[in-house]
């Protein structure tokens, strides 16, 4: 066999790989049914099975699809095969792949691969060598073309677009997702041109997004949160920033915490006190035993943050001392 049938799909723009790998694995399965089509991951990667269904795809079907994610080992902890999961696989791969059958195709996903791995050096230099597809991030004016073709039902000016990538920024996920929400939005309203006042009411910011995650997994996955905390550094969002919404959700915790207390637990009532963004109430409405049950570390968070936020602002202690802290407060 050669590498025709053999791909990688690869690099940071999740949502038009993602996009092209379920275009592919439907009309697959569409034209060889569901029973031809394996797709391996790190909650069900094993080289045996694996092996067993790549060499032995004639048993099956003449014609075969496997996908397999996260190979060549991927970058991002929540997506990762162990070295040892995968070894077994990999070396018998590059002795073997020459006898996959050419009714297989075969497509490893790796959104951000280590560029040292042995594996993915094998992918791009074998002769032939794979088909590597590489899905880079969108410039700023295929952002602004992607946004248009997502809003056509709404009228949105040039100024306007430009403003809600600022907000968003360019994961294509959540551009997708707010632009669902806005058109939802002026249907239901019958407002015929979206602007500055709507997608700030309605849009949730980079920031914004990075915290929701943050406070989802802060009382439940203690690793998750950590990885989330190194990758809102790495999206190089600053201190100010950060810490900004950090207060602003902590805030919202102590209001709904002080309104239940109060008896007051009906959402609409609770929106119009807070004045509070109906998502937001109706998000952590849906937590609130969690909430209550970690109210005092709550608002020992808060307090410690404001003592932190004055501290450094007053250079008893430098800025990157900030993460370090919140790490401590996970932790503890």
């Amino acid at each position: 066999m050669g590498t025709k049938n053999i791909f990688l799909f690869t690099w940071e723009e999740k949502y038009l790989l993602d996009i092209e790998l379920n275009r592919r694995k439907d009309w697959f399965i569409s034209k060889f049914w569901i029973n031809s089509f394996f797709h391996f991951n790190n909650q069900n990667f094993s080289s045996d099975e694996l092996t067993r269904v790549l060499y032995s795809g004639w048993l099956f079907t003449s014609k075969t699809m496997i996908i397999v994610r996260w190979l060549p080992l991927d970058t991002n902890e929540w997506n990762k095969i162990t070295a040892e999961e995968s070894q077994f696989f990999i070396d018998y791969f590059k002795k073997n792949w020459w006898k996959i059958s050419d009714d297989t195709i075969l497509i490893f996903v790796s959104y951000k691969p280590d560029g040292r791995s042995a594996f993915l050096k094998f992918l791009n230099e074998t002769i032939p060598p794979a088909n590597i597809k590489i899905f880079n991030k969108l410039k700023w004016i295929q952002l602004k073309s992607f946004i248009r073709q997502q809003l056509w039902k709404i009228q949105i000016h040039e100024l306007d677009i430009e403003y809600m990538l600022i907000k968003i920024w360019d994961d294509l996920y959540r551009i997708v997702y707010e632009c669902e929400k806005l058109i939802t939005r002026c249907q239901i309203k019958n407002i015929p041109i979206i602007d500055h006042e709507i997608i700030d009411h309605i849009c949730f910011g980079m920031v914004e997004s990075n915290t929701f995650a943050f406070f989802d997994n802060l009382f439940t996955d203690k690793s998750k949160t950590l990885l989330l905390l190194d990758q809102i550094r790495d999206d190089g969002v600053n201190r100010n920033q950060f810490a900004g919404t950090l207060y602003r959700w902590l805030r919202i915790y102590i209001f709904l915490l002080d309104l239940y207390n109060q008896w007051i637990t009906d959402s609409k009532q609770i929106i119009s006190i807070t004045k509070l963004h109906p998502f937001v109430v109706s998000k952590n409405l849906k937590n609130i035993n969690q909430i209550q049950e970690n109210q005092l570390q709550i608002k020992n968070f808060y307090t410690k943050l404001i003592e932190l936020d004055a501290s450094i602002k007053s250079w008893k202690f430098p800025d990157t001392y900030f993460r370090l802290w919140i790490k401590k407060i996970i932790l503890s």
